[in-house]
C-alpha cells in the first residue's frame, strides 16, 4: 500500500507540473478520436480556446471548430493526415469561446493507428503564438516607417555592420554618384 501510495503521489506530481509547464509555455495538447468525434484537451489547450475545462476534458469537435474561422483549410489538414498521411503543421487563428481577442496558434499533429493499420485517433499540440506574431506585426510597421523617412530624407543614409553596407538610401547614393 505505501508503495501504491508513493506512485499516487509521484504521478499527481509529475500531472502538475505538466500542467504548469503547458501554462507558462502557452502549449496545449490534445487527441481526437476518429470513432466518438470528441476532443480530449489539456487544460491548456481549453484555456488558450477560451473554455474551462469540461470534467472529463472531452467535447464534441464541433465546440472546438466554432472557434476556427478556416474551418475548411483546418478540416482539410486533418482529412489529409487521415487519409494521405500529409503533415499536419498549421498557423491559423482562432476566435476564442469566452470572446476575448483572436489568437494565433500553431497546431501540429500526428496519426495514430490500431494493430490492423486502421486509423485510430490524431494526437497533438497547439501553440498560442499570438505575442509573437504581435511583436513581428510592429517590427513590420517599424522597418516601413524608417524606410518611409530614409527614402523622404535630404541626408544620406545609411546602415552598415563592420565597414558593410547594409542599406542605403537612394540620396545616399547620389551623393557618392552611383
Amino acid at each position: 500500500i505505501t508503495e501504491r501510495k508513493k506512485a499516487e503521489e509521484a504521478l499527481r506530481q509529475s500531472e502538475a507540473r505538466l500542467r504548469e509547464a503547458q501554462s507558462l509555455a502557452k502549449v496545449g495538447s490534445w487527441e481526437f478520436d476518429l470513432h466518438t468525434r470528441e476532443i480530449w484537451g489539456s487544460d491548456e489547450g481549453f484555456h488558450i480556446y477560451g473554455m474551462t475545462p469540461p470534467p472529463t476534458n472531452l467535447l464534441p469537435i464541433d465546440e472546438i471548430e466554432a472557434c476556427i474561422p478556416e474551418k475548411e483549410r483546418v478540416h482539410q489538414a486533418l482529412v489529409g493526415l487521415i487519409n494521405d498521411g500529409t503533415p499536419y503543421d498549421l498557423e491559423f487563428e482562432i476566435l476564442p469561446a469566452d470572446g476575448s481577442a483572436s489568437k494565433t496558434i500553431i497546431s501540429k499533429a500526428k496519426l495514430e493507428r490500431d494493430e490492423k493499420g486502421a486509423p485510430l485517433r490524431v494526437s497533438g499540440v497547439i501553440l498560442d503564438i499570438s505575442e509573437r506574431k504581435m511583436v513581428e506585426q510592429r517590427l513590420i510597421e517599424n522597418r516601413e516607417r524608417l524606410s518611409m523617412l530614409s527614402e523622404a530624407s535630404f541626408s544620406g543614409v545609411v546602415i552598415h555592420d563592420k565597414g558593410n553596407i547594409l542599406e542605403a538610401n537612394d540620396q545616399y547614393y547620389r551623393m557618392f554618384g552611383y
